[in-house]
């Protein structure tokens, strides 16, 4: 079995609840990578822009 089919099989066997805790931490970790390597300033720079507007 691989590394993947092996947490497939881990995350079939969490909860509702682990699942939404697993999410979240993927979705920070996802975030986290993205400010560090600036992906998200050209949104940041439209954000600002249009609240000033």
């Amino acid at each position: 079995m691989s590394t993947v089919q092996e947490i497939e099989s881990a995350i079939d066997r969490l909860s509702d609840d682990q699942v939404a805790e697993l999410r979240a931490w993927l979705f920070d970790r996802d975030i986290a990578r993205d400010a560090a390597n600036g992906s998200l300033d050209t949104l940041a720079d439209e954000a600002l822009r249009e609240t000033r507007a």
